[in-house]
């Protein structure tokens, strides 16, 4: 989310790779988020990016784990969010209204198999209760062939995740993406 917000707002041909270390790390205070190594909220990264000068992916490696912040490390881009909003609930409409803007945190319930070991095609799955990771909302496309409607997601896991880290979830009138109309994030 942070990084496409940079390249768009500074309007780069493409995203930088900004420290997903970093925000684990140092929010501090009242946005720190115990256990967001697994399962921290994008709200909390949209709060601290507010007032942070964020490092490279490079300069400031992602370990896997929070460690302590590091404040001796190379700024790569300087504060650039002035203001983020929560969206509780949205539908696939509203969704597509605020994608038209720029790329959005969404929630999803990545508990089912196949999320996890997603690899191509349209993405059909079984939702738990609750969302358990948040991924990032960049596009709206239907299939040609099939006239299927889906969102194009991009996830944090790695590149090996779907395709080079993309992923297709249907739209549909009694799907609700797995919880992904609820709490949407957009940076200002």
């Amino acid at each position: 989310m942070v990084e496409s917000y940079y390249a768009i707002k500074k309007g780069l041909p493409a995203a930088v790779a900004l420290s997903r270390q970093q925000p684990l790390d140092c929010l501090t205070g009242a946005i720190q988020q115990p256990g967001s190594c697994s399962g921290g909220h994008f709200v909390y990264v949209a709060q601290y990016s507010q007032t942070a000068k964020y490092a490279s992916a490079e300069a400031y490696k992602y370990a896997g784990k929070q460690e302590v912040c590091k404040t001796n490390v190379a700024v790569t881009a300087e504060k650039f969010v002035n203001s983020y909003k929560v969206y509780d609930k949205v539908t696939p409409q509203q969704l597509y209204t605020i994608l038209t803007r720029h790329p959005v945190a969404v929630n999803i319930d990545a508990s089912a198999t196949e999320f996890i070991n997603y690899a191509d095609g349209l993405l059909k799955f079984t939702c738990g209760p609750q969302p358990t990771h948040a991924v990032l909302l960049v596009g709206y496309e239907v299939d040609p062939t099939t006239k299927a409607a889906y969102w194009l997601v991009k996830n944090s896991w790695s590149d090996q995740w779907g395709s080079t880290g993309y992923g297709k979830i249907e739209i549909t009138d009694t799907f609700d993406g797995c919880h992904m109309y609820t709490n949407v994030v957009e940076l200002f």
